[in-house]
């Protein structure tokens, strides 16, 4: 259903996760224990999760309990309770998770990285970890979560996904009966609006204080074409070389040669707008501007005095397809693939053309989409670490501005000016 992150009021981050996770809190016949007492004697479960796009609540059911099992989702899905007990109890969690995450180097990034990438009115310039932020969760109400729901998820936008061994008419006429006069409100909102995000000129440098952390965290990013776009299978093939596997150029330059790093990476993020593309390094922190200068230099390696051989080429189709079967393994696997092809727009013969279209890319047609989607003269660079002793290093590099941010990526008073 269209209830996922990027469904939140950008002034309201973390209302959509917030919501998702009281479906299973109480129905209007069913408390929590009485939901998870009546699952269990199903054999069934039920479960919610939330990405970018969507807001996703599952079934899983015994084949000679479905019927039943369908019901109680039924009763779920269209009367949650919301009860305000559980409300509270939910709310000290989430603002203990986000407490958490404040304290952690990689989620401290991964909160920051994305508002500063869309800029914050855009529906994607929020938290990567989803929880939001504290004033959203402290001032959620009852009110506020029943009205996200109904304007939310409804059965105008919803696709439902069905996989296991059960005919289409017999699954057909249960889910009519459990679901079949679900209706939608008027002001059910349909899609969300994905503006052309902002493009910065140059780079950016932003420092989060970590004091007597003894590594650094490096994230850096960019934006680049939605998930589907033409050439996105080339793209994760040079986001493979780059930094999707154990045997990429970036793991291989900070871990295997310097020693600067347990592991580093890059990964993409599924959207259906412009999406982040994230490289990520914790070092030890006397290396931190130079594993900077290190993943720059692989950067413009790549797409320009370093293009993918064909030697490495061959690794990431072997790393992309090899692994594919293991994607598909159970039913609930099967069923997030045909979900990504209904989300993301994909053809219906996707994933049975994968390998042949992955086997198909060239050295060259990989070069060249890696200098199309790539600029490093564009990239948003988060570094958490403790400062008094990183902060001059990295501004010492000339990159561009450097600004000191708090964990909510908000300009920090204190900042010293930069060097001159």
């Amino acid at each position: 259903a269209p209830a996922g992150f990027a469904s939140d009021d950008p002034s309201r981050s973390g209302l959509a996760g917030l919501t998702l996770d009281m479906l299973e809190e109480g129905s209007s016949r069913r408390d929590a224990q009485q939901i998870a007492a009546e699952t269990e004697r199903l054999g069934a479960t039920i479960g919610v999760s939330a990405t970018l796009d969507a807001g996703i609540i599952s079934l899983s059911s015994l084949r000679e309990t479905l019927e039943p099992s369908l019901a109680l989702f039924a009763e779920i899905v269209r009367d949650p309770a919301f009860p305000e007990d559980r409300l509270a109890l939910l709310k000290q969690q989430r603002l203990a998770d986000i407490a958490q995450e404040k304290t952690q180097p990689s989620s401290m990034a991964q909160r920051v990285l994305p508002p500063l990438l869309y800029g914050p009115e855009h529906p994607y310039g929020q938290p990567l970890t989803g929880s939001g932020y504290e004033s959203v969760v402290q001032d959620a109400t009852v009110e506020s979560l029943r009205d996200f729901y109904k304007r939310h998820v409804h059965p105008k936008e919803a696709v439902l996904v069905a996989v296991g061994d059960i005919d289409l008419d017999t699954l057909r006429q249960q889910v009519e009966q459990a679901l079949g006069s679900w209706t939608a409100p008027e002001d059910a909102v349909v899609a969300t609006t994905l503006p052309t995000p902002p493009s910065p000129d140059k780079p950016r440098i932003f420092l989060i204080d970590r004091p007597d952390y003894s590594q650094s965290m490096i994230m850096a990013g960019e934006l680049v074409p939605p998930t589907g776009a033409p050439e996105d299978l080339a793209f994760r093939a040079v986001n493979a070389v780059l930094g999707g596997m154990f045997t990429s150029r970036l793991n291989f330059n900070l871990r295997e040669q310097k020693g600067w790093a347990y592991g580093a990476g890059s990964r993409l993020i599924d959207a259906k707008g412009h999406r982040p593309w994230m490289l990520h390094a914790p070092v030890q922190q006397d290396k931190t501007a130079a594993a900077m200068r290190e993943i720059s230099r692989e950067i413009h390696g790549i797409i320009k005095s370093s293009p993918i051989s064909s030697d490495e080429l061959d690794k990431a189709q072997k790393n992309m397809t090899l692994k594919l079967p293991g994607q598909f393994e159970t039913a609930a696997q099967v069923a997030s693939g045909i979900q990504n092809i209904t989300l993301y727009d994909l053809s219906d013969d996707y994933y049975d053309r994968f390998v042949q279209d992955i086997r198909a890319l060239t050295p060259d047609q990989t070069s060249q989409v890696a200098r199309d989607w790539i600029d490093p003269s564009r990239l948003t660079w988060v570094v958490v670490g403790d400062l008094r002793k990183i902060e001059p290093e990295i501004r010492a590099l000339g990159w561009g501005e450097v600004e000191i941010v708090d964990a909510d990526g908000r300009p920090r008073n204190d900042a010293a000016a930069p060097a001159e």
